[in-house]
């Protein structure tokens, strides 16, 4: 048995996290002997891997102030189970895997990355300086799994060393989204959209990086040609950051032809509802989930080229530049010109490329392959076989 314990910021919902609890839940317990260390004590997630038979360890980190007395309790969580390997998710919990890992040389870890091109920047000091102590404890890893060949191409530029990285695409489930006639009807009615208007949607939390102007401003420009076109944004964010684009999204005239949801728990639902599904993002994804899971549904999508979007959607004429209404808005019109049985069509061919492509088993039958790869050879920093 391999014990493998993850490591994690926190169970709520998210991209990352969604993958990770498919991958938890999904491996072969004859092989492995899964664990999950979380910062945090919460997040909806967490009832799900637990009802797995999955052990759970919380370090019950209570904010940014904790700070010596959370890396003590992290790393004495994560030690307590003696891992074989260590695998953590996203940026944060990479610098603590790392240095985390027991004395011995035995331990592998094994890095998660889920994003390219964050534009480091544009964040708070934190993140610079997390990004800064990855390359200095990248020695210690022996594995970096990214979701995306663009995040591989993101480390490799900036100086991590290509031979320790691999790219194993995101499994969408298939059996959660899915097309769904019945939610659609029940959804559409519920947010007051007529069966006659194309509904067109954006899934995503309200953050810079998802570019909500982007689509606000293509909405604009497609509304003022297309009397049907109805809009739905749906997602949380900061307060202030969510007021701003609300003040935007009435500025540019779309009070009456735009719906904001707010964060829901009902996504495959809502996305039923949608005639088309978008990516609007300016910069930082990897395998974007929403578009895969959209797709999942029966929804035919529009993204910006960011990531791995563009292989993920699979049609070049429905991806265009970041940070261009113009093209987002016409991308849109040719998709909502088509007559509706074409539109359907173009729906299940897109679920259909999902289902043979991306699906949840793939990915976990790969991410098996690559970490008991781990123990069948010499450490890179140590050279020592597992004992």
């Amino acid at each position: 048995m391999i014990r493998l314990t993850f490591l994690a910021h926190s169970l709520q919902v998210g991209g990352a996290e969604v993958q990770l609890s498919n991958l938890v839940r999904g491996l072969d317990r004859s092989v492995f002997a899964p664990t999950l260390v979380s910062f945090y004590d919460e997040g909806p997630l967490l009832a799900d891997i637990r009802a797995a038979g999955v052990p759970v360890v919380t370090a019950g980190k209570s904010g940014r102030g904790d700070v010596i007395g959370f890396y003590r309790r992290i790393v004495r969580a994560i030690r307590g189970t003696r891992p074989d390997i260590i695998y953590s998710y996203l940026d944060f919990p990479n610098v603590i895997a790392a240095l985390a890992r027991p004395p011995g040389g035995h331990t592998r870890v094994v890095w998660g990355v889920r994003a390219s091109d964050m534009r480091l920047a544009d964040r708070d000091i934190t993140w610079r300086l997390n990004f800064r102590l990855e390359r200095l404890l990248v020695r210690r890893v022996s594995l970096i799994i990214c979701n995306a060949a663009a995040g591989q191409r993101h480390l490799v530029a900036n100086g991590f060393p290509e031979e320790k990285t691999t790219v194993i695409a995101n499994g969408i489930d298939t059996d959660r989204f899915a097309p769904d006639a019945a939610a659609r009807l029940r959804v559409r009615r519920e947010l007051g959209v007529r069966e006659d208007e194309v509904l067109i949607g954006l899934v995503a939390r309200l953050d810079p990086m998802k570019d909500h102007p982007t689509f606000l401003q293509a909405a604009a420009e497609l509304a003022a040609d297309l009397p049907t076109a109805r809009f739905v944004c749906v997602g949380g964010g900061a307060p202030d950051y969510v007021r701003q684009m609300q003040a935007l999204g009435e500025k540019l005239g779309l009070a009456d032809r735009l719906i904001w949801t707010g964060a829901r728990g009902d996504v495959p639902a809502v996305m039923n509802a949608m005639d088309i599904g978008t990516l609007s993002s300016a910069y930082g994804e990897g395998f974007p989930n929403v578009v895969g899971e959209a797709m999942a549904c029966g929804v035919p999508c529009v993204v910006t080229d960011v990531g791995d979007a563009a292989e993920v959607v699979s049609r070049p004429d429905m991806v265009v530049p970041r940070q261009d209404p113009g093209a987002l808005a016409a991308a849109w019109g040719r998709l909502a010109a088509l007559p509706p049985t074409t539109l359907r069509q173009r729906g299940a061919e897109a679920c259909e490329h999902i289902r043979t492509t991306f699906p949840n088993r793939r990915m976990i039958e790969r991410s098996a392959a690559a970490l008991a790869g781990l123990m069948n050879r010499p450490d890179r920093d140590t050279g020592r076989p597992r004992p």
